[in-house]
């Protein structure tokens, strides 16, 4: 948020889809992908990288885990 000296306020809005959210905590449960993120934590040549939002990601992809409703 940002005040002015008009007395306005401008705050900025970060937008998530509610989709996007649910593969981001449903990456937590999935065994494969808990590896792969202390791999990446651990090593900075890997393909996989944490995005901004803590999601696990593959070249600049989110990793989908093997949980049927999102797939």
């Amino acid at each position: 948020m940002a005040l002015f000296d008009d007395g306005s306020i401008v705050a900025k809005l970060k937008a998530r889809s509610l989709f996007l959210q649910r593969i981001c905590e449903a990456q937590q449960f999935d065994n494969e992908l808990q590896v792969k993120r202390t791999q990446c934590e651990l090593t900075s040549d890997s393909e996989f990288q944490i995005g901004l939002d803590d999601c696990l990601m593959f070249r600049n992809r989110i990793c989908v885990p093997k949980n049927f409703e999102l797939i």
